[in-house]
C-alpha cells in the first residue's frame, strides 16, 4: 500500500481476535448430544478421501469421536449457529479445518489445530497467510511430511496474541487521538 498511496498502512489482527476467550465463552450455547471427547472438523471446502482417512486415523489414535460441522456434511451438528460453533471449538480436543475462523477460534480457545489446504471452494486468500505469519503457524499446516501423531505440538504460543492485541489498541488509541477516519 505504501508503494501505491505513499501512506504507511498498519497490518492489524482481525477484530475477532481482540475479544477474550472469557467474553466468547459468555455467549456460547451448549450443544446437546456432543461426545465428551471429540475432534472438531470444520471444512468449507470439500473433504476429499485423503482428508477423510486422516481424520478417521487421528480419531482412532486419540480415542475420540468426530464432530463434523462442515456445511456440506449434513448431520446432527452441521446446522449450528455462531454460539454453538464457539461451544464446539471451546470443548474440542483438536480442531481440523480449512477455515480462517476455525483457525482463529482455535487460537482464542488455545486448542490444538491442524490447518488443511482448501479443496475446491473459495480460497482463504491473504488473511489466512497473514494469520499463519503473525502467529507462526507454519507447523500447523497439514502436509504429507508432517503427521498428526504429536498433536500436543499444535498448541499456540498465546504470547503472540497478547502482543498483537497491544498493537491493535495502540493503533486504535493513536487513530482516535489524531481523529483519523
Amino acid at each position: 500500500m505504501k508503494r501505491i498511496s505513499s501512506k504507511y498502512v498498519c497490518c492489524l489482527v482481525d477484530p475477532t481476535l481482540i475479544i477474550s476467550d472469557n467474553e466468547y465463552e459468555a455467549i456460547e450455547k451448549k450443544v446437546k448430544n456432543v461426545p465428551q471427547k471429540y475432534i472438531l472438523c470444520y471444512f468449507l471446502g470439500k473433504i476429499n478421501d485423503e482428508y477423510r482417512e486422516i481424520i478417521k486415523r487421528t480419531s482412532e489414535r486419540l480415542g475420540t469421536d468426530i464432530v463434523d460441522i462442515s456445511p456440506h456434511n449434513l448431520n446432527d451438528f452441521s446446522c449450528c449457529g455462531p454460539e454453538e460453533f464457539l461451544y464446539l471449538v471451546h470443548n474440542s480436543s483438536l480442531v481440523l479445518t480449512d477455515s480462517y475462523h476455525g483457525s482463529v477460534f482455535s487460537l482464542i480457545y488455545n486448542k490444538p489445530l491442524r490447518l488443511f489446504k482448501r479443496v475446491e471452494g473459495e480460497s482463504m486468500g491473504s488473511r489466512i497467510e497473514t494469520f499463519i505469519h503473525k502467529f507462526d503457524c507454519k507447523d500447523k499446516i497439514f502436509s504429507h511430511d508432517i503427521s498428526l501423531e504429536n498433536y500436543s505440538e499444535l498448541y499456540y504460543d498465546k504470547s503472540r496474541l497478547t502482543e498483537e492485541k497491544q498493537k491493535f489498541y495502540v493503533f486504535l488509541k493513536e487513530s482516535l487521538q489524531r481523529g483519523d477516519n
